[in-house]
């Protein structure tokens, strides 16, 4: 997967929208609260996988479903997410990698299937297109290369 339009790349690998780092402290902590929802059942997830801080990746996230759209943008965000989880994993140690990537999957899982519900729709007509959309492949990217990370797009 290409970086997605409307996205940069950071010097460190992450993606984000370039309007995510011109956000002041106070509309950071407005926005953003690291990994799972503000409220609901995702609400006490940790922002570390396995001792690994990856809030930046929960930060980056809830901004775009600040900013919310439509169905594929809500699609788009999620794959960010993803590869930000994969980019962070990749730095720390490497012995950790496997497991840590299953919980990326299964964070990305959960935003897929419960997420909507936390997106800012531009209508209720592409929230009930996107309600609850099943994952059959984990998508892959093309910044891989070892064995427990991805390597290139499946979709």
């Amino acid at each position: 997967m290409q970086i997605p339009q409307g996205y940069i790349q950071t010097s460190d690998g992450l993606w984000l929208r370039e309007s995510f780092l011109h956000l002041t402290p106070e509309a950071k902590a407005e926005i953003c609260n690291g990994i799972g929802a503000a409220s609901g059942l995702t609400k006490n997830l940790p922002s570390t996988i396995w001792g690994l801080d990856c809030h930046e990746a929960g930060d980056i996230h809830d901004y775009d479903y600040h900013v919310g759209g439509t169905a594929a943008d809500r699609r788009t965000a999620d794959l960010v997410f993803l590869h930000n989880l994969y980019v962070i994993i990749k730095r720390g140690w490497r012995i950790l990698a496997w497991i840590r990537n299953i919980r990326a999957r299964t964070y990305y899982v959960t935003l897929r299937l419960g997420g909507w519900l936390h997106f800012k729709f531009i209508n209720e007509s592409e929230k009930a297109s996107d309600i609850g959309e099943t994952v059959l492949v984990y998508p892959v990217f093309e910044h891989g290369g070892d064995d427990d990370s991805p390597a290139k797009e499946n979709e």
